[in-house]
């Protein structure tokens, strides 16, 4: 009798698959997700790269971070517009239609949107490090070009201008002076 009753208690393989099946789960998850988790965080590096390297060639040039703002604004136009266009839709298409038709509706028509809102997010975000970095720069933000050496010949010749153009303006005073006293 008492062999029936321990017999019993034993778990059938109906109890057993549960279990299987959540070690197995459990094990692929810790084998695979490093691996998931690696690329993302190298991607995530690559993009945090490119933005860095986005921001340190236009921070020089006030068009260009010009650009970038009207940009950003233009994007969060386009959201609003978007975002009412498509509440609009949504209240207009699923007035009278059961619950699981609307959530339907609601998730195609907001699919836009959210995509819209998350690259103006992303611009939105690129642009205050553009601005931190620009105002490290300074006030005016001109473009600082490294100047080019210049020939011995293009110094003498630029000389021998600025020395030719002096002597034309003083024959010009001298000439105003003659014809001014003339008048007088």
């Amino acid at each position: 009798m008492p062999e029936v009753e321990l017999s019993n208690l034993l778990p059938t393989m109906k109890d057993l698959i549960a279990p299987v099946i959540i070690g197995a789960v459990l094990w692929i998850a810790r084998k695979v997700l490093p691996v998931i988790t690696g690329k993302l965080h190298k991607a995530g590096k690559r993009w945090v790269v490119s933005d860095l390297r986005k921001i340190r060639s236009i921070r020089r040039c006030p068009f260009a971070i010009q650009r970038q703002i009207a940009k950003e604004g233009a994007l969060f136009n386009a959201f609003l517009t978007i975002t009412v266009v498509m509440l609009g839709a949504i209240m207009l298409l699923s007035r009278q239609l059961p619950l699981q038709v609307q959530l339907t509706y609601f998730s195609i028509c907001m699919t836009p949107v959210l995509l819209l809102e998350w690259w103006w997010l992303i611009v939105r975000d690129l642009n205050e490090q553009l601005l931190r970095a620009s105002i490290r720069i300074g006030p005016g933000f001109k473009r600082v070009v490294p100047h080019r050496e210049q020939s011995e010949r293009r110094i003498q010749a630029r000389k021998q201008r600025q020395a030719a153009i002096v002597k034309r303006k003083s024959t010009k005073k001298a000439e105003v002076r003659v014809v001014a006293r003339r008048l007088a």
